[in-house]
């Protein structure tokens, strides 16, 4: 299967325009694809193994996008949604971001 071969998927991710960013079950990031650096703010370096809430709580007021993956991660059943949702990286630069979420 493509999604479990990284030597097959990784180049595909790279390539693609869309920021791509995956969770395990525990909420830590395992891949962070070039423009999800660039959308986002981090290096994927950076990010890698850490959790998503230790990085992405927003501060007061900008909840939509954290509230968007956590829901997919801590939801026990698979769900699916699209939402476009304000983001401010940790920069301050502030963005509307197009998420489509799946688990």
């Amino acid at each position: 299967m493509l999604l479990r071969n990284p030597d097959k998927i990784t180049p595909i991710l790279d390539s693609i325009s869309d920021g791509v960013m995956t969770l395990d079950t525990r909420g830590a990031i395992t891949s962070f694809n070039p423009a999800a650096e660039t959308l986002l703010g981090y290096q994927e370096t950076a990010v890698l193994d850490r959790n998503f809430a230790d990085l992405f709580v927003p501060h007061e007021g900008e909840h939509d996008f954290s509230d968007c993956i956590l829901k997919a991660v801590y939801h026990e059943a698979p769900i699916q949604t699209h939402e476009e949702v304000p983001y401010r990286n940790h920069e301050g630069a502030e963005h509307c971001l197009d998420l489509t979420i799946y688990s």
